[in-house]
């Protein structure tokens, strides 16, 4: 493929500017009343990026038994369309502005977030309780 000049590029578009001025008052359709291409990018396929789906992602409430250890929610995760990856962050308020760490007996509530993949978009889960329960205490003398 023969590359052109900048100089003959630009020449082209001159004339093809100086062809419309003449040709439009006498009504005459041409081919210069389409959008003129980029003179830089000319001859090359710039290919077009398809717009990304959207995608959801969905929490059901869990509670767990304590441990004395950081929990993790388990719970119910229903996601539509991206297979991108999920995170979990955790609050002490339903409004998700103090960030907690679930670990002692108590409520707490969970977003996920799930990352876009090639093909649709990011998206984040609505807030749910994540609850743990105090821990039972055993009778005396069973065992």
């Amino acid at each position: 493929m023969k590359t052109k000049s900048f100089l003959s590029i630009l020449a082209c578009l001159v004339l093809s500017m100086c062809l419309v001025a003449v040709f439009t008052p006498l009504g005459l359709a041409c081919a210069a009343d389409q959008p003129v291409e980029n003179a830089l990018t000319a001859g090359k396929f710039e290919p077009q990026s398809a717009k990304k789906k959207a995608s959801s992602i969905k929490l059901k409430p869990q509670t767990k038994a304590y441990t004395g250890k950081k929990l993790a929610y388990t719970g119910k995760v229903t996601r539509s369309l991206s297979k991108g990856k999920v995170t979990f962050k955790y609050y002490k308020d339903r409004a998700c502005t103090r960030v907690a760490t679930p670990k002692a007996a108590g409520t707490y509530y969970v977003r996920a977030t799930m990352a876009a993949d090639a093909l649709h978009k990011a998206a984040k889960s609505n807030v749910v309780r994540f609850t743990i329960a105090k821990a039972k205490k055993h009778a005396r003398g069973a065992c």
